[in-house]
């Protein structure tokens, strides 16, 4: 996949978007996060392969308050769940997908020595459905990859795809015509683990009085496994997790009320969601520290959805937690849409945050 040399914020999401990482099979971003911190920082992970990042400065676990930077490394994808007589490979989904987003487009299969096989999910013609059938999202069963076998024999034999390959979209990364917006695959959450990565950079040498320790959680698509063993082995006595909520600028989610997730207008401060009602006195911390070094961000209350933050203020007897997203056009598909600035804006309101942090403030919260 696309190799980058570059340290710029484009540059490492770019590596970080093309990368392969489906949840359950990130060890190529663990790769890449080495590559791009390992000058700075020592890594371990957790029986469930995420992996913790601690600044080489650092003093033993135990000796200073703990801000942990969580982000998930993982990626929606497919993994192949049966091969059909004439060659044609079945799947099931591995993290939330809607079916509407699937057919014609194209996917990567990892095949069993580790290479790649490209593939085209297909589906029945609109000349073959009934009336009913054209009004109506496909279910996985209609769905199917082909990869131009034509034969089980082949699949097994010549391309060395069998049950359990995982698979990811196969799509392009690019700026959009010029307008600071970039289109490309896994944005969820790559952007939040380039946004790891700056923070780790900008924080080496910031906060004495402060360990950063920045985690790439696996599994989040999975059920927000990952964070929850990741936060028990950190301990961090403040989380900010930084994910990438579904903006809500587009015509088709216009509403009575402003939108919340508009990219380009900054990190979105998370108050709400089912899985996290964020601790209201670091909610105001988070606030004020934006309007007091004039970071744009926005406010965001969520009636779904859920990120790490579900798992990691549970942990241990408890975690104040906030979420910063940076917002992003048709997630959970093949191509996602965002402002290169929210990602810079989230991982410079982290840095401006742990500037002001102190052991007398997190034990506030």
């Amino acid at each position: 996949m696309t190799k980058k040399s570059g340290n710029s914020c484009v540059e490492i999401f770019e590596e970080l978007s093309m990368a392969f990482g489906v949840t359950g099979f990130e060890d190529d971003i663990h790769a890449i996060v080495k590559k791009r911190l390992g000058d700075i920082c020592d890594f371990e992970f957790d029986r469930l392969n995420s992996i913790i990042c601690r600044h080489k400065n650092a003093r033993p676990a135990g000796k200073k308050p703990v801000v942990g930077i969580f982000t998930h490394i993982d990626e929606v994808g497919f993994m192949v769940r049966g091969i059909t007589p004439n060659g044609f490979i079945k799947f099931i989904t591995l993290g939330g997908w809607t079916m509407q987003t699937l057919p014609s487009h194209s996917v990567v299969i990892r095949n069993t020595d580790g290479g790649y096989v490209r593939g085209i999910i297909g589906m029945k013609p609109p000349h073959m459905m009934a009336d009913d059938e054209r009004s109506r999202a496909p279910k996985i069963e209609s769905l199917y990859i082909d990869i131009g076998a034509s034969s089980y024999d082949e699949v097994i034999g010549k391309y060395k795809i069998d049950l359990g390959c995982p698979a990811v979209p196969l799509s392009d990364f690019g700026e959009l015509n010029g307008s600071g917006l970039y289109f490309g695959k896994a944005f969820d959450n790559r952007a939040g683990v380039c946004a790891m990565t700056l923070i780790m950079r900008m924080t080496q040498k910031l906060n004495e009085r402060i360990d950063v320790v920045g985690i790439g959680s696996s599994l989040e698509e999975s059920g927000l496994r990952g964070a929850r063993t990741s936060a028990v082995a950190v301990r961090p006595d403040v989380a900010i997790v930084i994910d990438t909520p579904p903006a809500d600028d587009t015509p088709n989610n216009e509403t009575a009320y402003p939108a919340q997730g508009k990219i380009g207008c900054g990190p979105q401060i998370r108050l709400y969601d089912p899985t996290m009602i964020a601790n209201h006195r670091l909610v105001d911390f988070v606030r004020k520290t934006a309007a007091d070094k004039k970071i744009k961000a926005q406010c965001a209350v969520r009636s779904s959805g859920g990120t790490d933050a579900g798992s990691v203020h549970l942990a241990n007897s408890g975690v104040p937690t906030i979420v910063l997203g940076i917002p992003t056009r048709y997630i959970h598909s093949h191509t996602g849409v965002l402002n290169i600035a929210d990602i810079e804006g989230a991982a410079n309101l982290s840095v401006e945050m742990i500037r002001k942090l102190t052991p007398e403030k997190i034990a506030s919260f």
